[in-house]
């Protein structure tokens, strides 16, 4: 295989008939660790929302069993992103989300998007808790000594937007750190270029993960407080429309 043969795939596919492939493409052999990067800042964006913290400060799920609550989420979006959204087991991943009223096309969805951040992204404590307990567990992922994890937090704040800083109270990153991880995200751009391309899908349901060691099935993700939060947030988010 040479280095674009995916992307040339991908060329020769029809956008709408095979979206679930180009997407499959996309997420699973040219971008699996971008991929899961934009899932952790997409969270966070969530959490910008009172009404959507409230509840799940609520429910002490995300505070408490920090790590778990991001590892649900995430093998419920990753099980489409392996299988499709018309598979059974993808079915089943978007019925555990209970999203309702989803925009028919990308730019309904843009639109609304920007106009629901606009009318409802706003600063209160539980944001602020939330997003604190979502940063700790980022840090907690780096082998580094306890005491020298929190000079990592500016690496977290600049990857928040201005909106998101404000949201949850934290405070502005050095410009400097916002330079260095664009510069950083480009250089690694650079050098994948010459990297040979993945020959087997990356599958993040494949891989361990840290609250499911043994493994997993959909019907035992999460407890019955973590799926009523995540079909709140949804019919919040409906409400809120």
């Amino acid at each position: 295989m040479s280095r674009y043969d995916i992307q040339h795939r991908i060329e020769q596919l029809d956008p709408i008939k095979d979206h679930v492939e180009i997407y499959r493409l996309l997420v699973c052999y040219e971008f699996p660790w971008d991929y899961v990067r934009s899932l952790e800042v997409a969270l966070y964006r969530t959490y910008c929302v009172p009404s959507i913290s409230a509840l799940l400060d609520k429910t002490g799920e995300l505070v408490y069993r920090t790590q778990k609550r991001y590892d649900d989420t995430a093998i419920l979006i990753a099980e489409w992103s392996a299988n499709g959204y018309e598979s059974e087991r993808g079915r089943a991943a978007l019925r555990r989300m209970n999203i309702k009223n989803i925009p028919e096309t990308y730019e309904e969805f843009e639109q609304y998007n920007m106009a629901y951040e606009r009318k409802h992204f706003g600063y209160a404590d539980t944001n602020q808790r939330v997003g604190e307990a979502t940063r700790d567990l980022f840090l907690s992922w780096f082998p580094l000594p306890g005491f020298l994890r929190p000079m990592l937090k500016p690496a977290i704040y600049a990857l928040l937007d201005d909106s998101m800083l404000s949201a949850f109270g934290f405070p502005q990153p050095p410009k400097i750190m916002r330079q260095l991880l664009a510069g950083s995200l480009k250089a690694r751009a650079f050098v994948l270029r010459f990297f040979p391309p993945r020959k087997k899908p990356f599958l993040y349901v494949e891989k361990r993960h840290r609250a499911y060691p043994r493994g997993y099935t959909l019907a035992d993700i999460g407890p019955s407080q973590m799926i009523a939060s995540l079909n709140g947030a949804a019919d919040v988010i409906t409400e809120e429309r």
